[in-house]
């Protein structure tokens, strides 16, 4: 979940619970009908009820075999 950003694009999401936690902020969201936790940045400010686009970090992004599940 920390590998994660706000921004323009990405995944809709939905703020249900926002958690300051010092120098990030944890916040669960709905996306597609499912709950997500992502951790932001401090400076990124969000409250209950605000609509997110969340995008995975690009140099963070893990790759597997969906037949074997091995790292690629």
């Amino acid at each position: 979940p920390e590998d994660v950003d706000a921004g323009t694009e990405g995944l809709h999401a939905t703020v249900r619970v926002v958690e300051p936690l010092g120098p990030h902020t944890l916040v669960t969201c709905d996306v597609e009908g499912g709950l997500f936790r992502a951790i932001l940045e401090s400076n990124v400010t969000v409250a209950v009820g605000d609509h997110l686009r969340l995008l995975p970090k690009p140099d963070r992004i893990r790759w597997f075999d969906p037949e074997t599940t091995n790292a690629l």
